[in-house]
């Protein structure tokens, strides 16, 4: 009879101890990647101890390890998109605001929706001749400024004299 209760205790400290040993990987390797099957497998513990998961039903105790290890991740990653930017259309990586205000010369006319092209007075990245958009006509010769960059195209406009 004691071997028995000793069974049913060793259990709920099996998936404690495992909870505990995958969680503490996250102070080796901080990724927010570990600590979730480390706090599910608390869980586990926790429901396991309570009675709630039948102590020798070990397929269920996985189930409901890999249950909570899904949950906690994706509800992990609702928070991480709500409070930065993680995926959203609002940050755009193809504007490069570094090049705002770069000056240069129309080599190809621009139109309005037809692209032209640009040679910047000084290279950008080692490049010095770009393809360029603007809402005016800005024929040949004319200088201009960048006012955005969207991807390999710069928006620009023409220097007023």
């Amino acid at each position: 009879m004691i071997d028995f209760y000793l069974f049913q205790v060793s259990i709920p400290l099996l998936w404690l101890s495992a909870g505990i040993l995958i969680g503490s990987t996250e102070f080796i390797f901080p990724t927010n990647v570990s600590i979730w099957p480390g706090i599910a497998a608390l869980l586990v513990s926790l429901l396991t101890a309570l009675g709630l998961i039948y102590e020798y039903n070990f397929p269920w105790q996985f189930f409901w390890f890999a249950v909570f290890t899904i949950a906690l991740t994706l509800l992990w990653f609702m928070v991480i998109k709500r409070y930065t930017h993680f995926g959203s259309s609002t940050v755009d990586e193809h504007r490069d605001m570094s090049m705002v205000s770069l000056r240069g010369t129309v080599e190809e006319i621009i139109r309005p929706g037809r692209p032209g092209s640009v040679e910047l007075f000084s290279s950008y990245h080692g490049i010095r001749k770009w393809k360029a958009e603007s809402s005016q006509t800005i024929e040949p010769g004319s200088e201009v400024t960048i006012e955005d960059a969207d991807g390999i195209k710069l928006i620009v406009k023409k220097v007023s004299e």
